[in-house]
């Protein structure tokens, strides 16, 4: 007696076996990606909660992820996140680390227009090619730094002055910081607004992409992430 047997699940529970190492290599990376999206996300919203924040597009911009290729090994996969530096930004490293600052060069209050969440002031911004006025340009009367300074007042100067490495300008908002005082001519009422500053700066440790890491893996679920990632890619045997 003859019987016919029917292979189509065994074909079926084969074949399903046979695209799992390719179809596990395309979940993992897709997972190592869900953790790097995330991850930036998270930093960008860590950066926004405890720092100043002056251009919320420019801190979107510096934050980035890799993907993962999923045609590679699953020991060999990597994907990466976080910022990316420029040739006068750092990349928030300092404060992560708590080292110094590299540039020596930055901004004061005034020279934010009076708020610290202020970008800098146009005018006083050091660009290349900015003129900048020194005592020896002007050559007052017995080289004094009050001859100087008056001389500024009087021809009303709009140019950065430059005095002892620090760059100010004459006074246009009113309750600005003031630089050194006038003590002859009658201008004692008069001052200087400093709107760079010059020295390392030791800024505070803020451990943010620490942080953001820990805040994003702290409310997603794992396991939920891996049974919806890899329950898409391999389904049941026989249905692939």
């Amino acid at each position: 007696m003859d019987y016919k047997i029917d292979l189509t699940e065994v074909n079926g529970l084969r074949n399903w076996y046979g695209k799992q190492p390719r179809l596990m290599r395309v979940a993992c990376s897709q997972m190592l990606n869900h953790y790097a999206r995330g991850t930036r996300e998270s930093s960008i919203k860590q950066i926004d909660k405890t720092m100043t924040v002056r251009s919320p597009g420019f801190v979107s911009s510096r934050m980035r992820y890799t993907k993962a290729s999923s045609t590679t090994p699953i020991n060999q996969q990597v994907s990466h996140a976080g910022s990316v530096g420029a040739e006068r930004f750092s990349g928030w490293t300092e404060q992560e680390k708590g080292v110094p600052q590299a540039r020596k060069r930055f901004a004061t209050l005034a020279g934010r227009g009076g708020s610290q969440a202020g970008k800098i002031r146009p005018s006083v911004r050091l660009k290349p090619g900015l003129e900048v006025v020194t005592i020896k340009d002007y050559k007052p009367r017995g080289g004094s730094l009050a001859n100087f300074v008056a001389m500024l007042f009087r021809k009303k100067e709009k140019r950065l002055v430059r005095i002892k490495g620090k760059f100010y300008k004459l006074p246009a908002i009113k309750g600005e910081i003031a630089g050194p005082k006038q003590g002859r001519q009658g201008m004692m009422h008069r001052k200087l607004v400093q709107v760079q500053g010059i020295g390392a700066r030791q800024p505070g440790m803020n451990h943010w992409m620490k942080d953001a890491r820990a805040a994003y893996f702290r409310r997603t679920s794992l396991d939920k992430l891996w049974a919806r990632t890899a329950g898409a890619l391999m389904g049941r045997p026989g249905r692939r």
